[in-house]
């Protein structure tokens, strides 16, 4: 989104849904809120390069901006435990508030 904002902001749109990546041990980008409402608690490491790109965004027109936080496919059931879940989504709003978002689509 970063490199590709200027042409984005030229469409007759007021904002975006977004995703965040993690950084991944092989170096390739994942798909960190695909993932994190399962069992996998994500680190403020993996997350602070999406992060740092986000904020450095210059956002003109787009004002209203979403983080998206899949909630599928989810790798947990009912009566599983939801800390990893909730540890994710307190980086997930984090970043959504840092980069300037409005909420977050869920």
């Amino acid at each position: 989104m970063r490199r590709h904002i200027a042409q984005m902001e030229q469409t007759p749109f007021d904002g975006v849904v977004f995703q965040v990546t993690y950084a991944r041990p092989d170096g390739k980008p994942g798909d960190f809120l695909w993932k994190a409402w399962g069992g996998r608690a994500f680190t403020d490491a993996e997350l602070a390069p999406a992060l740092a790109n986000l904020t450095a965004t210059p956002f003109q027109r787009f004002t209203h901006n979403y983080l998206r936080f899949d909630t599928s496919p989810g790798d947990v059931d009912w009566f599983d435990d939801f800390s990893a879940i909730l540890t994710n989504a307190r980086p997930a709003a984090q970043i959504a508030r840092l980069g300037g978002a409005v909420g977050v689509l869920f």
